[in-house]
Parts: C-alpha cells; sequence; structure tokens
C-alpha cells in the first residue's frame, strides 16, 4: 500500500534493482544463479555472488525487515507473511477465473480487471522485465478474452473497456472489444 524506498535510506539503486528482479522472477523460489547472472553479467562467478549478497544486505537493511527477504537452497524468495505483492494477488484471480464455473465466472473476471492496474514494473526496459511482463499481460489477455465470451456483448464490452482502460496494449482485448462494440 506504501512505496519501500524512503528519503531516509541513501541507495545507489542496486537494492532496488534486486527486489524488482525478484518481484519480475515471481518472487517466490527465484534461483540465486539466475538473478546474479541477470544483474551481474560478466563478471566472474565469485565477484558476482559476492556483489550479490552484498546487495541483499543492503536490501535487507533498506527495508528495515531481515526476513522479508528469505534465502535457503540458493533461491531467494518474498516473505508472504509479511507483505502483499500485486502480482500474486493478480496471478490468484487469474487462476480463479481460469477454473470459474458459470456460477462464478463474471466475478472471477471482474476481480481480474481490478488486480490488473497495468503493465509489469513499466518503468523497467530491461529485456528480461520486458520478456516477464509480456508473459504475464498475454496471460490476462487469454483469460479475459476466453472469459469475456462466455459473457453477454453488453457484459463483455463493459468488462473488456476496464481492462483496456488499464493497459491499452492488451491486443486481444482491443480487438475483442472492437468485435463486441460492431455487435452492439
Amino acid at each position: 500500500g506504501r512505496r519501500l524506498a524512503s528519503d531516509r535510506v541513501k541507495t545507489s539503486g542496486k537494492p532496488l534493482e534486486l527486489l524488482r528482479a525478484i518481484v519480475a522472477l515471481g518472487g517466490r523460489q527465484v534461483d540465486v544463479d539466475h538473478l546474479v547472472a541477470l544483474l551481474w553479467p560478466g563478471k566472474g562467478r565469485i565477484g558476482a555472488r559476492t556483489a550479490f549478497n552484498v546487495t541483499l544486505l543492503r536490501l535487507r537493511r533498506l527495508l528495515r525487515l531481515d526476513h522479508l527477504i528469505t534465502m535457503a537452497d540458493n533461491v531467494v524468495s518474498i516473505n508472504r507473511h509479511l507483505v502483499r505483492v500485486d502480482r500474486w494477488v493478480l496471478e490468484s484471480a487469474l487462476t480463479a477465473a481460469e477454473h470459474a464455473g458459470d456460477d462464478r465466472h463474471r466475478a472471477a473476471l471482474d476481480a481480474v480487471v481490478e488486480c490488473y492496474a497495468g503493465p509489469l514494473l513499466p518503468d523497467e526496459a530491461a529485456p528480461w522485465i520486458e520478456a516477464e511482463r509480456r508473459r504475464l499481460r498475454l496471460r490476462v489477455d487469454a483469460v479475459l478474452a476466453k472469459g469475456s465470451s462466455r459473457l453477454s456483448p453488453v457484459d463483455a464490452g463493459a468488462l473488456l473497456s476496464r481492462a483496456l482502460a488499464a493497459d491499452a496494449a492488451l491486443p486481444l482485448v482491443a480487438s475483442l472489444l472492437q468485435s463486441v462494440t460492431l455487435e452492439l
């Protein structure tokens, strides 16, 4: 519900870049070697791993909660008991919509639209973040496209309009909205 960065804490940006990478890669069971390769390419294995360890320590200090980012068995995770990650809420809504029966279908699609506030980390341009952003957006697109086909044209149009307002780059949603509008 609030930004993690603080005016009182000076940081080079690498700790927050690490946090964004953990979130972009799902926030759960993220392989440390994968993070190291993405954030410290070409630094040699030992130097890059040392840089990761120092950055993780700095991130924990920045967040002021040692147990917010956990590490075990060469994976890092955000502690789900201490923080709510919007991405997790969206993924849960997507899964619920994919498995919703007829009696819960409309509510499940509404939940997806409510949870989807737009692209993942929209200000980040790293290719691996863009790939993850595209993957998540395509899942939203597919769930809404498939689900809207089970709604009346009016309900589908309203739902798809709300989704498109959050992210004009949902290509399938945009084309479906146009076809629904033409039907009306």
